[in-house]
C-alpha cells in the first residue's frame, strides 16, 4: 500500500468480516473508475473476482473460466481429477465432518496434514483463509478438527517444486520452474527462498496435463514434492499470481504483464526460455524463520541471492513490511505464557 508506483489505493472492508461487502467494494470501484483488468492476488479476491465476474464488465478478471476455477480452488476435486491422469499424489482421505477427519489422521498414521477441502472458507458473512496444518500428536488432532471438510494426507517432506504455466487458448506459451528451499509457515507457506531450476520432465509433464484437464487458462501454479524415492507428488493448483512470482520475473519471463495482457484481449508473446540459478530471498520471513533457528546470512553474503522487493527508488514496501514484522515478533515474546499447576 505504500509503493510510489500506484497511482490511486482504495482500504477494501476486511473480507474476514464481511465478504458480501468486500465483493461490492470491488465492484462499486469499477464502476466508478476505467479498469482495464482486475488481477487477484489473494484467495478471497480470487473468490470475489470469480463469483461476480458478470457485474465488472467491462473490466476483465484475470481468472480462469468459471468451471476451471472451481476445480482449481477445491483440492478435493483437484486430487481427483489428477488421479484420473495417473498423476501421484500423497496418500490422501476427504474428510466432510471433525469425526471423518480424526478417522482419516488414524487410519494413515501420524504425521498426517490436514489441508481444507478450500483455502478460503466462506462463514456466515465473513470468512477465513485456512492453512494446511502438520498434525504429529492426539492435541493437535483435535485441534485440527475445527479445518473439515477437509484432505487427509500422508506427510510428504521432500524437496518442494513449483511448476508456473502460461496458458493462451489451451496452448502453453511459457514455462517456469522453482525449488523451495525455505518456507513460512514451515510446513508449506509462502516461500522463503527459492531458486529458478532447470524445467523437470516429470513434474512438467504432470503440471501441463494437469492444467490441460481442468482447461485453466491464463496463469497458473502446480505444487510438487518429492517423496523419498525422488517421485514428484502433486500438492496443489494455485490459479492466481502469488508472491513468489517476482522470482520468474528476475528469471526473464514476466507473468504478470502476460496475465494483465491475456485478461483483456491482447496479444500474449510466447517466452520459449528463462535463467536458471537465480535466487530470492523474502527478509520477512527470513525473520520469522530467524526467530526459531540460525539466520542464514551464507545464502545472502555468499550466494548473490536477491532481496524479494527491494527497490532503492521505492524503499517503503519493505522497510514497511520489516516494520510490521519486528513488530510482530516483538508481540510474541511478550505475550505471557501461563502454566498448569501441579495438583
Amino acid at each position: 500500500m505504500r509503493t510510489r508506483y500506484a497511482t490511486e489505493r482504495i482500504a477494501l472492508p476486511p473480507p474476514e468480516s464481511d465478504f458480501g461487502a468486500y465483493a461490492d467494494a470491488i465492484v462499486e470501484f469499477v464502476r466508478r473508475r476505467s479498469v482495464g483488468a482486475i488481477v487477484p492476488c489473494i484467495d478471497s479476491s480470487v473468490l470475489a473476482l470469480h463469483r461476480r465476474r458478470a457485474e465488472l464488465a467491462p473490466a476483465a478478471p484475470a481468472v480462469g473460466s468459471p468451471a476451471a476455477v472451481e476445480t482449481a480452488i477445491s483440492k478435493p476435486r483437484t486430487l481427483a481429477l489428477a488421479a484420473t491422469l495417473g498423476i501421484p499424489a500423497p496418500r490422501s482421505i476427504d474428510a466432510s465432518t471433525d469425526a471423518d477427519l480424526e478417522a482419516a489422521a488414524r487410519e494413515l498414521g501420524l504425521p498426517v496434514v490436514v489441508k481444507p477441502a478450500e483455502s478460503w472458507r466462506d462463514e456466515d458473512a465473513g470468512g477465513e483463509r485456512l492453512s494446511p496444518t502438520l498434525v504429529t500428536d492426539e492435541r493437535e488432532l483435535l485441534d485440527a478438527r475445527r479445518l473439515a471438510p477437509a484432505v487427509v494426507q500422508e506427510l510428504a517432506t521432500g524437496v518442494r517444486e513449483t511448476i508456473k504455466l502460461f496458458r493462451v487458448d489451451g496452448r502453453v506459451v511459457a514455462r517456469f520452474a522453482m525449488r523451495v528451499d525455505r518456507c513460512w509457515p514451515p510446513l508449506g507457506g509462502s516461500s522463503v527462498y527459492r531458486e529458478s531450476i532447470p524445467l523437470p520432465d516429470d513434474a512438467l509433464e504432470r503440471a501441463e496435463a494437469l492444467v490441460s484437464a481442468m482447461a485453466l487458462d491464463g496463469y497458473s501454479e502446480v505444487e510438487f514434492r518429492r517423496d523419498s524415492t525422488g517421485e514428484a507428488l502433486l500438492m496443489e493448483v494455485n490459479p492466481r499470481l502469488s508472491q513468489s512470482v517476482e522470482l520468474a520475473i528476475s528469471a526473464g519471463i514476466d507473468f504478470a504483464s502476460m496475465q494483465v495482457d491475456w485478461a483483456v484481449g491482447r496479444d500474449v508473446q510466447p517466452v520459449a526460455s528463462y535463467r536458471t540459478g537465480i535466487r530470492l530471498g523474502w527478509l520477512a520471513g527470513e525473520a520469522r524463520l530467524a526467530a526459531r533457528s540460525r539466520p542464514p546470512f551464507g545464502d545472502y553474503l555468499l550466494r548473490r541471492t536477491r532481496v524479494e522487493g527491494l527497490d532503492l527508488a521505492d524503499p517503503a514496501p519493505i522497510a514497511s513490511a520489516l516494520a510490521f514484522t519486528a513488530r510482530s515478533l516483538v508481540r510474541r515474546r511478550e505475550t505471557p505464557t501461563h502454566a498448569a499447576s501441579p495438583g
